[in-house]
């Protein structure tokens, strides 16, 4: 991020001759995902050969997210301002999409394959696009529709089949899950021997039981004894791009929204985290 006139951001300052975010070690401690550089706590992401990540790229011997200047300002966020959109993203077709190659020829789950690349399917409302949950006015992400004043995955099945936690309601792809005593259940611990329809106790916690179809499971996922988890570790230090590494652990970054998280996350610090225990200390 190049300074416009000798000015960065507020939250940013010069470094170099590119805008950086300045974040000071509070006392001599940094975050535990961030190392100190010189005075400052940086993220410390190496390159993997000479490559990084795809919304990052070289400067010195790290990997530092690239923010070019939209107008006057180094956009961090969802808006695109005329037709730019985040960094992560360029814009395809009129829309904002993260630019993911597949790995051989499949995507992760939450993404689908456009051309010949793994996005995220996110039109523009107006002037925005949107990550959270709440519709503007009734409109919702393309990959969602408006079910009782919240944007709700809208699924259909693909070949008449829907994801493993899914089934078909009404020609739509639905979460199954079976009330417990008068409560439907969004979290993962099972009440007396009771888990959600796709899941199963394990370790007195509701897992999703995923056993490796000819040896393999999904991308995502790794064999740990014989079920397919969600491999939480980082490869190389990197995590999947909605993720980050905190404290040797891949982790989704979010703050909460009035006080409150989403409702498969805890706050933990000033974070929502998603909540998960280890079976027999592995993830």
């Amino acid at each position: 991020m190049k300074p416009i006139g000798g000015q960065c951001r507020i939250d940013m300052k010069p470094i170099g001759s590119q805008c950086r975010i300045d974040m000071k070690p509070i006392g001599s401690q940094c975050r535990t995902d961030i190392k100190p550089i010189g005075s400052q706590c940086r993220i410390d992401m190496k390159p993997i050969g000479s490559q990084c990540r795809t919304d990052m790229k070289p400067i010195g011997s790290q990997c530092r997210i690239d923010m070019k200047p939209i107008g006057g300002q180094c956009r961090t966020d969802m808006k695109p301002i005329g037709c730019q959109c985040r960094i992560d993203m360029k814009p395809i077709g009129g829309q904002c999409r993260i630019d993911m190659k597949p790995i051989g020829s499949q995507c992760r789950t939450d993404i689908k394959p456009i051309g010949s690349q793994c996005r995220i399917d996110m039109k523009p409302i107006g002037s925005q696009c949107r990550t959270d949950m709440k519709p503007i006015g009734s409109q919702c992400r393309n990959d969602m529709k408006p079910i009782g004043g919240r944007c709700r995955t809208d699924m259909k099945p693909i070949g008449g089949r829907c994801r493993i936690d899914m089934k078909p309601i009404g020609g739509r792809c639905r979460t199954d899950m079976k009330p417990i005593g008068s409560q439907c259940r969004t979290d993962m611990k099972p009440i007396g021997s009771q888990c959600r329809i796709d899941m199963k106790p394990i370790g007195g916690q509701c897992r999703i039981d995923m056993k490796p179809i000819g040896g393999q499971c999904r991308t995502d996922m790794k064999p740990i004894g014989s079920q397919c988890r969600i491999d939480m570790k980082p490869i190389g230090g990197q995590c999947w791009i909605d993720m980050k590494p905190i404290g040797g652990r891949c982790r989704i970054d979010m703050k909460p929204i009035g006080g409150r998280c989403r409702t498969d996350m805890k706050p933990i610090g000033s974070q929502c985290r998603i909540d998960m225990k280890p079976i027999g200390g592995n993830l």
